[in-house]
C-alpha cells in the first residue's frame, strides 16, 4: 500500500478546559513531533511521559488530522485488544481540531478547581508501546518514561536559556567600527561606560521630556469655563452651577520621540538584566569547575585504587585472545596453499622449540629474524625465517612454537652478512608453546590475586608519580585560570548592579509619564537639535552593535524567553546544539561565521520544520588550519533502495588544509536521545547499532557516529579505569557484540546533562570532539619514514629514519585549543615519540605508536585521554585499533 506523506501531525499541547467537551485555550509546542515510516506499522513516533510530574504541566500528546478524507474517530489500540477513544477539542484561536485522550475526567482540586480540571489517561503515565488507529492507517507510539521532577525539567529549560544568552552575548561578539577601532567585549566592564553615558542622557530627558498640549475636558469655576457642547447640555439640564465642564489643555508626554526612548530603555534594560544573569551563570559555572578540579587535586595520593571491573574485562579479553590464537592455528593449517612436494625439502622436527625474533619490515612474505631455538651462528651471520602469509595473524614476534614442517634451506649474502634462509614450504603441525598473550594473562592473574588481598590498592610507581605530578601542574593551572575569570566576572557583576538600578529607575519614571513604547524611530528635529535625544539614539545603536544583537535578534530572544517545557525532548536536543557550539568556541577557539547568531535563533524559535532543517553554521580556526560546517537536522543521502530521508540531529563536517597538497575532510554525526533510562530502550548498544548500521548514519563506516543522552551509568561493562568510563563510551575498545572488530573510536555514547557532573559535565563532549579533530582527521596507520633535519639533530636521536608518530595535521591542545607547544623527542626501538607541553594551560600530550600494529596513539593523562587505559597501569593507554595490552613496566 502506497502511504501518503502526511495524514496527521503530533504535538504536545497544554489545554485549559472550560468543560468536558470544550477548551478555553490551547497552547501548542512550537515544533511537531517527528513521524516516520514504521517497520510493522504504517507510521511511528516517539513520545515522553513523566511519572513524577503532575499531569498537564508538561503538556499532553495531541493529534491534528491533515487528511480531510479521514472521518472516523481516532483511538488507541491496547495490547489486549481494548480500545481507548480519543476526544476532539477545538482551539478557539486557530479553529484547528486536536484529538486527545479522554478516559477519566479530573474535576480539579478544591482550591484551584477551575484551573486543574482536565481529562486523564493511564496510557501516558509509564513506558511502553501503544498503537494509534487513524482511519485505515496505524501508527506505533513508543512511550519513554522519565522520573525527572518538574524542578529538574525547569533546570533543563533554564540552562537552555542561560546558554542561549551566553552564546549571544559571547565575547566573540565584539565589533570595532563604533568604538574607533578599539575592540570592546560586551562581557567586559569597559562596556558599562556606554550604558552610563546612555542613562545620563535618558535622565536628562526624564527631567525635561518633550511634550505637547492635548485638549481635555475638566470642571472649572463658572468664570473660567471655556464652553464645549457638553457645557451647554449641563446648563440645559441642570442650570448654572458653580462648576461646569470646560475645555482645558494638559501636557502629554506620549509623543513619538518619548515612545522611542522608552522602547530603547526597555530593550537595554532587558539586555542588561540578561547580561547580569549571564554573569551570575558564568560565576556559578566557574565555581563548580574550580570545585571539580580541587576534588581531582585532592584525589592524588601515594597509592592507586585499581578498578576491579576493568581488571576483569582485561582478563576476559586476554583469555579470549589466547583461545583465538589456538583456534586460528588449526584454521591456517587447513587453509594453507598446497605446495608441490620437492625432494630438496628437509624435515623440520617438532622437537625444536623455535622462538621467533623481530618481524622483517617491508617484506612481501611473512619473515622473521631468529630469537632462539636454532643453532647459534657465527658473528656476521643471521637467520631469515619465512612463512606463507596465511600465518600472518597467528605467528607473532617473540612467541615460541613447535613446527612439524617441510622446509627449504639455502644461504646468501646481504649487506656483507651471510643470510641463512629457512623457508617453511609445508607446515604439517604447529603448536603454540608460549605466547606474549599468555604471559600477559598469567601476569594479570598473579597481580590480581595480590591486589585482591590488598583490597585492590597498591603503591604508586615512580613513573606514575611523575605522571601524577604533571597532572597536578595542569590542574593548578586550570584552577588559577578559572579563579582569574571569577575575579573578572565578579568585578563586572558588582558594577552591573548599580547600573541596572539606574536604568530601572529611569524606566519607571518614563512609564509613570503614561508613555507607550514604539520601536519606530521618529525622524524628527528633536534627534538633531536636542543633544539628549540625539545621544540616546546614538548610544543605543552603539550598544546594540557592541552586543551583536540587532532588532531581529532581540525579537528572537524575546520569543525564546517564552519557550516552555511542552516538548522536553526538543529542548534537550537544542540544548545539546548549544553545548556543541560552546565547546567549539570556548575550548577549541573556533570563530563562527558573521551571521551565525541569526541562524541559531531562527533555528530555535522557528515553528516550521522545513525551516530548521539543513541549518548550517560555519566555523574556522586559522591557527589549526581547520574549518567546520556544523549542521542541524542535516538530511543525509538516501540509503540504497530507500525513499525515506535520513535526518541526523547534528553533523560536523571537518576540513583541514594544513598540508596544501593533501587536504583532509571527515564527518561526525551526533544524535541527541532524551532517554533518562537508556537501558529501557535496549541500551547504548542497540541505540548506537540502530544509527550506525540500520539507519547507516556511518555511510558504510565512513563517518563517526555518537549519541548524546542524559542516562546515568549507561555503559554496560567497565573496560577502562578512567572515571568517565562509567557514563561514557568513546569507542575506545570492543564493547558491542554486533561488531567483531575494534571500533577505533568509530562510534560512541556520551552522557550530556546539566544536572549531572557539575563542573565537568562538558568534559566528555570536549574529549569526543577533540578526539575527532585530532585523531579522527589523521590516517593513523604508521610506517617507517625519513626524518627531517630538525628531528635528526635532536638530542638522543641516533637514526635518520624510523616510525614518526607526529600528526600530519596541525597539533593543538585538547584542553584549551592552543597550538603553541614546547616539544621533546625521545628514541624508541623502531622510531621516536613526542612529548608536547602546551604553553597556555601546561597540558602534556604524549604522541607514540602501538608496538603491535603501529597505530598512532595520543596520551593526554588519565583524565583527558580518549583512548582506554590499562587496568593495572591506569596511566598507560591501550591501542584502540588492536587492543594491545602492554606488559607491566619494570
Amino acid at each position: 500500500m502506497d502511504l501518503p506523506e502526511n495524514i496527521l501531525e503530533a504535538k504536545y499541547v497544554r489545554i485549559k478546559w472550560q468543560d468536558k467537551a470544550s477548551a478555553l485555550s490551547i497552547k501548542e509546542s512550537k515544533d511537531c513531533i517527528e513521524i516516520t515510516r514504521g517497520r510493522n506499522t504504517d507510521f511511528e513516533l516517539e513520545a515522553t511521559a513523566f511519572s513524577k510530574v503532575e499531569l498537564g504541566i508538561t503538556g499532553q500528546l495531541a493529534f491534528n488530522l491533515l487528511d480531510e478524507k479521514i472521518k472516523d474517530p481516532l483511538y488507541f489500540e491496547r495490547a489486549n485488544g481494548d480500545k481507548s477513544q480519543l476526544i476532539p477539542v477545538i482551539d478557539n484561536a486557530t479553529k484547528r481540531t486536536w484529538w486527545v485522550e479522554g478516559e477519566v475526567w479530573f474535576k480539579g482540586k478544591r482550591e484551584n478547581k477551575r484551573e486543574d480540571r482536565r481529562w486523564e489517561s493511564e496510557i501516558f503515565r509509564s513506558a511502553g508501546k501503544v498503537k494509534l488507529r487513524v482511519g485505515k492507517y496505524s501508527c506505533l507510539i513508543k512511550i519513554r518514561s522519565h522520573s525527572f521532577t518538574y524542578e529538574q525539567l525547569q533546570n533543563y529549560l533554564q540552562d537552555f536559556k542561560n546558554e542561549l544568552w551566553y552564546l549571544i552575548l559571547h565575547e566573540t561578539s565584539y565589533i570595532s567600527a563604533p568604538v574607533k577601532e578599539k575592540k570592546v567585549k560586551i562581557l567586559d566592564d569597559s562596556s558599562l561606560e556606554y550604558f552610563h553615558r546612555y542613562i545620563s542622557f535618558v535622565e536628562k530627558i526624564v527631567d525635561k521630556p518633550k511634550s505637547e498640549l492635548r485638549e481635555i475636558q475638566e470642571l472649572k469655576s463658572l468664570r473660567q469655563v471655556k464652553p464645549t457642547p457638553r457645557t451647554f447640555m449641563e446648563i440645559a439640564s441642570s442650570g448654572f452651577k458653580s462648576q461646569l465642564t470646560s475645555r482645558a489643555y494638559k501636557p502629554s508626554y506620549n509623543v513619538p520621540e518619548n515612545q522611542y526612548v522608552l522602547f530603547t530603555v526597555n530593550r537595554l534594560y532587558n539586555l542588561l538584566s540578561n547580561l547580569g544573569k549571564v554573569s551570575s551563570y558564568v560565576s556559578t559555572s566557574l565555581d563548580e569547575k574550580v570545585k571539580a578540579q580541587e576534588e581531582r587535586l585532592a584525589s592524588f595520593s601515594d597509592t592507586i585504587k585499581i578498578n576491579k571491573q576493568a581488571v576483569e574485562s582485561d582478563y576476559k579479553e586476554l583469555k579470549k585472545a589466547v583461545l583465538w590464537e589456538r583456534q586460528m592455528i588449526n584454521k591456517a593449517l587447513a587453509e594453507q596453499p598446497l605446495n608441490p612436494y620437492s625432494p630438496d625439502l628437509i624435515d623440520f622436527d617438532d622437537s625444536c622449540e623455535l622462538t621467533l625474533g623481530k618481524q622483517l619490515e617491508y617484506s612481501q612474505s611473512l619473515s622473521f629474524f631468529h630469537h632462539s631455538g636454532l643453532k647459534v651462528l657465527e658473528q656476521g651471520e643471521y637467520y631469515r625465517i619465512e612463512f606463507d602469509n596465511i600465518f600472518a595473524s597467528i605467528l607473532k614476534p617473540y612467541n615460541t612454537y613447535r613446527f612439524k614442517a617441510k622446509v627449504s634451506y639455502f644461504t646468501g649474502m646481504r649487506n656483507n652478512k651471510i643470510v641463512h634462509n629457512l623457508v617453511f614450504r609445508i607446515v604439517e603441525g604447529l603448536e603454540l608453546v608460549n605466547s606474549k598473550t599468555e604471559q600477559k594473562l598469567k601476569s594479570l592473574v598473579k597481580q590480581a590475586k595480590k591486589l585482591k588481598e590488598d583490597n585492590w590498592i597498591r603503591p604508586v610507581t615512580k613513573s606514575e608519580r611523575t605522571d601524577q605530578e604533571q597532572e597536578k601542574t595542569e590542574i593548578k593551572a586550570l584552577i588559577e585560570s578559572a579563579n582569574d575569570a571569577i575575579t573578572r566576572n565578579n568585578n563586572l557583576s558588582s558594577k552591573l548592579s548599580p547600573t541596572l538600578k539606574r536604568l530601572r529607575n529611569v524606566l519607571k519614571k518614563l512609564q509613570n509619564l503614561n508613555i507607550k513604547q514604539n520601536s519606530v524611530f521618529p525622524n524628527s528635529m528633536s534627534f538633531i537639535q536636542n543633544p539628549n535625544y540625539q545621544g540616546v539614539h546614538k548610544l543605543y545603536k552603539e550598544i546594540q552593535t557592541l552586543s551583536g544583537i540587532d532588532e531581529n535578534l532581540f525579537k528572537g530572544l524575546e520569543e525564546a524567553e517564552e519557550i516552555g517545557i511542552l516538548n522536553t525532548s526538543l529542548i534537550y536536543e537544542r540544548w545539546c546544539f548549544l553545548q556543541i557550539i560552546k565547546v567549539l568556541i570556548d575550548k577549541f577557539r573556533f570563530l563562527p561565521e558573521e551571521q551565525w547568531k541569526s541562524k541559531l535563533l531562527a533555528q530555535i524559535v522557528n515553528v516550521e520544520p522545513s525551516k530548521v532543517r539543513n541549518v548550517q553554521i560555519q566555523f574556522e580556526n586559522s591557527e589549526t588550519y581547520r574549518q567546520i560546517s556544523l549542521w542541524y537536522e542535516k538530511e543525509l543521502p538516501l540509503n540504497k533502495g530507500k525513499s525515506t530521508p535520513r535526518r541526523a540531529d547534528f553533523v560536523i563536517d571537518l576540513d583541514s588544509n594544513f598540508t596544501d597538497s593533501s587536504p583532509k575532510n571527515k564527518r561526525m554525526v551526533l544524535d541527541a536521545k532524551f532517554y533518562e533510562n537508556i537501558k529501557a530502550m535496549g541500551g547504548i548498544s542497540e541505540v548506537v547499532n540502530e544509527l550506525y548500521n540500520a539507519k547507516n548514519y556511518s555511510e558504510s563506516g565512513e563517518n563517526k557516529v555518537f549519541i548524546l543522552h542524559p542516562s546515568l551509568k549507561a555503559v554496560p561493562e567497565i573496560k577502562t579505569p578512567q572515571d568517565w568510563a562509567v557514563n561514557n563510551f568513546m569507542g575506545e575498545t570492543q564493547l558491542f557484540n554486533w561488531d567483531e572488530y575494534f571500533p577505533n573510536h568509530r562510534y560512541g555514547a556520551l552522557l550530556l546533562s546539566p544536572i549531572h557532573s557539575k563542573g565537568k559535565y562538558l568534559d566528555s563532549l570536549q574529549m569526543a570532539l577533540g578526539m575527532f579533530f585530532q585523531y579522527g582527521i589523521e590516517s593513523n596507520g604508521l610506517g617507517e619514514e625519513g626524518y627531517n633535519d630538525w628531528v635528526i639533530h635532536q638530542h638522543g636521536v641516533n637514526k635518520e629514519f624510523g616510525i614518526n608518530p607526529m600528526p600530519k595535521e596541525k597539533l593543538f591542545c585538547v584542553v584549551c585549543g592552543n597550538t603553541e607547544h614546547e616539544v621533546q623527542i625521545k628514541s624508541t626501538p623502531r622510531g621516536i615519540k613526542w612529548i608536547c607541553n602546551c604553553t597556555d594551560c601546561k597540558h602534556q600530550t604524549f604522541i607514540n605508536y602501538c608496538g603491535s600494529c603501529r597505530n598512532r596513539l595520543f596520551k593526554h593523562g588519565k583524565h583527558w585521554s580518549y583512548h582506554a587505559t590499562q587496568s593495572m597501569q591506569p596511566y598507560n593507554i591501550k591501542c584502540p585499533s588492536c587492543g594491545e595490552i602492554a606488559l607491566e613496566r619494570e
